[in-house]
């Protein structure tokens, strides 16, 4: 590495964030009321006010016959189950502040909190919204001016709808004002000889002094290698000052790496008022010959690179796909998935981790007081998810040592009754169950974390969603 200090260009980034994902607006949540374990997949409005999408799985074998859902104190609305164990509501929701929704089934009650949502009133405006607006004027006032020379009768409905195209002209102008007022984060970083990595965000409209720890960590930092997807690490920079974090590097190969800050910060200071963030910036970076830092949670693995033209790898089993990914240290992590992949529906994914032995670990430990974590990546990077067992929603402030409860017996081990799942686990589980679902097609990379003894066991699966 050069002597001098290396400065890596800052570039202007859009936050997108959602639950700490991008592109991933969607709540998976594995969910029980009473005896009854199911799904919930939550999509958001675009804006707000605006209509909350609420899709349940249920057992089949349960013969659920009825179920509501209710906003905060409000009434309860009627949820419409379908045939194999299917169903489906909508729920109004006037603000992005934080919600409570209520599910009855049966009689028995479950209670959602969504975090506040992040995207602003009306939500983050893209130039491809802006776009299809202004075509949809253009063709309009085109077709008018031709109705209007080919058939000079029908004049007052050519001027019709050329008032129209100017209505959605004066739209397209108006999405585009509020795109240019939309502040963006900016993140400047410096690399230093002894390999620190040093980083700044800053936007007009945040104020990062009020970080609030997710998994027992102010922030998570990923480095994800391109094209390749070859190199994963996973890292925690310490606060210096708000919004300024810096990190030590650890060992790892020159390349372009793919950078996604993913943190929770309160406007308040209250945790429950926590929003999510996650920024992305692409930097080059110089390989690193610096001893491990001091952080045990940190963590880098160099893994089999992801091949665009080669068609990911499964066995077909009666309850789905498995795929197989055996360690640099005969250990072997699996993932099992639904037989087909489409986007919006929700998944319930299994990992497991195995001995050279074939056996469950007996030193089975939680990684940030979980079972399992796993970072979810579409192959042009306009998807990145950070999720766990249990569910998109994070565990802020809790971690194995300060909610010993909650790590062994909630997260530690998946609902019973549920397809898939075992329900004789030990303490620590070297099974865990994430649900997720794709918000688009595309090919996607999910890299599995678990942990035995001191050592956090990475790897990488390649999805394709149709």
């Amino acid at each position: 590495m050069p002597k001098a200090a290396t400065i890596l260009t800052a570039l202007l980034i859009c936050a997108l964030p959602a639950h700490a994902h991008i592109g991933s607006p969607d709540t998976f949540v594995q969910a029980t009321a009473g005896p009854y374990n199911f799904l919930i997949a939550a999509h958001p409005p675009a804006a707000y006010p605006g209509v909350l999408e609420l899709d349940l799985r249920f057992n089949g074998a349960d013969h659920i016959t009825t179920a509501s859902a209710s906003l905060d104190s409000g009434p309860p609305t009627p949820i419409r189950i379908f045939d194999a164990g299917t169903a489906t509501t909508t729920i109004w929701l006037p603000t992005p502040a934080a919600h409570t929704i209520h599910i009855a089934v049966q009689g028995s009650t479950y209670d959602l909190t969504l975090p506040s949502a992040t995207v602003p009133t009306p939500a983050r405006i893209s130039r491809g919204h802006i776009g299809v607006w202004i075509l949809l004027a253009v063709a309009l006032a085109a077709a008018a001016i031709v109705l209007a020379l080919r058939k000079p009768k029908l004049i007052l409905y050519a001027g019709a709808m050329m008032i129209v195209a100017c209505v959605l002209a004066a739209f397209a102008s108006h999405l585009s004002r509020i795109a240019r007022a939309q502040p963006s984060t900016t993140l400047s970083a410096n690399l230093s000889p002894d390999g620190t990595l040093d980083f700044i965000l800053t936007n007009p409209s945040e104020n990062f002094a009020n970080l609030v720890p997710d998994d027992g960590k102010l922030m998570h930092l990923f480095l994800i290698r391109q094209p390749q997807e070859d190199v994963f690490l996973h890292l925690h920079p310490h606060q210096l000052s708000p919004g300024h974090f810096a990190v030590s590097l650890p060992a790892m190969p020159p390349g372009t790496y793919q950078l996604f800050t993913d943190f929770y910060y309160s406007p308040t200071g209250n945790s429950k008022d926590a929003r999510s963030e996650t920024d992305t910036e692409t930097l080059t970076l110089p390989a690193q010959f610096h001893p491990a830092p001091a952080d045990p949670d940190n963590t880098i693995a160099v893994l089999p690179p992801a091949l665009p033209n080669i068609t990911p790898s499964g066995v077909a089993m009666p309850d789905g796909m498995l795929y197989t990914a055996v360690l640099r240290d005969n250990y072997t992590l699996t993932l099992r998935t639904p037989a087909t992949l489409h986007p919006l529906s929700p998944n319930l994914f299994v990992v497991t981790l195995l001995d050279p032995s074939g056996q469950p670990p007996a030193d089975m430990a939680l990684y940030l007081g979980m079972p399992a974590h796993a970072v979810v990546l579409r192959s042009d990077n306009g998807v990145f998810a950070h999720i766990h067992p249990g569910g998109t929603l994070p565990m802020l402030t809790a971690t194995a040592s300060d909610a010993p409860g909650l790590a062994s017996e909630t997260w530690a081990q998946p609902m019973p009754d549920m397809p898939g799942m075992d329900t004789t686990m030990p303490a620590v589980s070297n099974t865990a169950t994430i649900p997720y679902g794709f918000p688009a097609p595309g090919r996607y990379r999910i890299f599995v974390q678990m942990k035995h003894g001191p050592i956090v066991e990475t790897a990488a699966f390649d999805l394709t969603v149709n």
